[in-house]
């Protein structure tokens, strides 16, 4: 017979447990993108280059031409963006005396795993919220709750609520932001207007995690969860790729005699605990690499003749900022007022409110004149001095205001 008369409680069982209630707890974190770190391991300044592929113009070569102009070759280029996220090491240490673990705490570290947990849960909630809000949104929409609006909306068998979220998802398209999967962060005061709106489909459960409980359930296909660290009358509209969360555990040490790492649904932890003998005292450490980052995406128009061209600039189109009015409170007292693509407004931070923007052409459906360039004479014809390509016959060249 074995001869085991202790219970061991052995670290990879917590350190998995520590993962799960760091998963149960989130809100924010859940409902953006999640990656690993592992596109950014041995990468130089910690930094990923991602290419985008430049485009190549279609030109015409007149029909029975005369054949005084050759053909001409064109090049493509392609842009390198370097995208390098806010980087952070998340951790939680506290150190546990032998009285105070007998006698305050049962003999065990369950309370404390828990408190440890929750302090990097909310740590997480915040960074991320605060991406989530500080993002340079080119489109706000201020959603009308007023009384008088709720009234003429019914009359109009309409719902104001609603058609505020149905008019969001319609300008994130139009601002070509790719995705789908809508997911909503909204403030107390909102929440509570959108659980009045008769076109809520309540969420049935799913859960006891924080997730599930602050769900509210679907306006318009988009998923509407309450958030009690935003502010109450402000809400955020985003498709999940608009925003990534990357996070990846330390490794574990050698020398570490009790450690373990676990990951689950997108977080990763490591926990390491030990005994300084010189004090009598037990410490335990949790610890979590992240980095936090918004999706800023290039803008592709066509001109008159069916040409491609790619924007200089990235904009964020992947969400939508929504500020509540009511007969309480008026965005328009705290400066948050109607912003659209090419009117002017919002800060400085805003390539896209400029008139004749690339998105704000995109945003109205126009098209860009954007020049041509001239190509080069195609290899093998005699380069005649002052013969270029000019005019149809030349492969219409194309002209126009950049």
């Amino acid at each position: 017979m074995v001869y085991n008369p202790h219970e061991v409680v052995k670290p990879q069982y917590l350190a998995d447990s520590a993962v799960e209630a760091l998963k149960l707890r989130a809100v924010a974190s859940n409902l953006i993108t999640r990656e690993g770190f592992e596109r950014f391991t041995g990468i130089e300044g910690d930094t990923i280059n991602m290419r985008v592929k430049g485009s190549l113009p279609v030109r015409e070569y007149g029909w029975r031409n005369d054949r005084s102009q050759p053909i001409v070759t064109d090049t493509f280029k392609d842009t390198v963006v370097q995208l390098k996220i806010e980087q952070d090491r998340n951790y939680s240490a506290v150190k546990l005396i032998d009285e105070d673990k007998l006698f305050d705490f049962g003999g065990g570290w369950g309370d404390i795993f828990a408190r440890q947990t929750d302090a990097l849960t909310n740590y997480n909630e915040v960074k991320i919220l605060n991406h989530v809000r500080s993002a340079p949104y080119e489109r706000v929409i201020v959603v009308d709750s007023t009384s008088a609006t709720i009234k003429e909306q019914a009359d109009l068998n309409r719902d104001n609520i609603f058609n505020a979220f149905v008019d969001a998802k319609a300008d994130i398209k139009k601002m070509r932001s790719p995705g789908s999967d809508y997911v909503c962060l909204v403030g107390s005061a909102f929440a509570s207007e959108v659980q009045k709106s008769q076109k809520l489909v309540t969420a049935n459960g799913g859960g006891d995690d924080a997730l599930s409980r602050a769900t509210l359930g679907t306006i318009a296909g988009v998923t509407i969860v309450e958030s009690e660290q935003l502010e109450p009358y402000e809400g955020f509209i985003f498709t999940r790729s608009g925003f990534v969360f990357y996070n990846a555990a330390p490794p574990i040490p050698n020398s570490a005699p009790f450690a373990a790492a676990a990951a689950s649904g997108g977080f990763a932890l490591r926990w390491i605990m030990d005994y300084d003998t010189a004090f009598a005292t037990d410490r335990s450490l949790y610890d979590t690499f992240v980095g936090y980052n918004y999706t800023e995406d290039y803008i592709e128009l066509q001109d008159a003749r069916g040409q491609t061209f790619v924007s200089p600039e990235r904009f964020f189109v992947r969400g939508v900022r929504l500020a509540l009015k009511t007969d309480d409170y008026d965005p328009a007292t705290d400066g948050i007022v109607d912003i659209k693509p090419g009117d002017g407004k919002g800060d400085s931070r805003l390539l896209g409110n400029k008139p004749g923007s690339w998105l704000d052409l995109a945003f109205h459906g126009k098209l860009t004149t954007t020049t041509i360039t001239e190509g080069e004479l195609f290899p093998g014809v005699l380069n005649v001095p002052g013969v270029m390509p000019t005019g149809d016959a030349g492969a219409g060249d194309g002209s126009g205001e950049g």
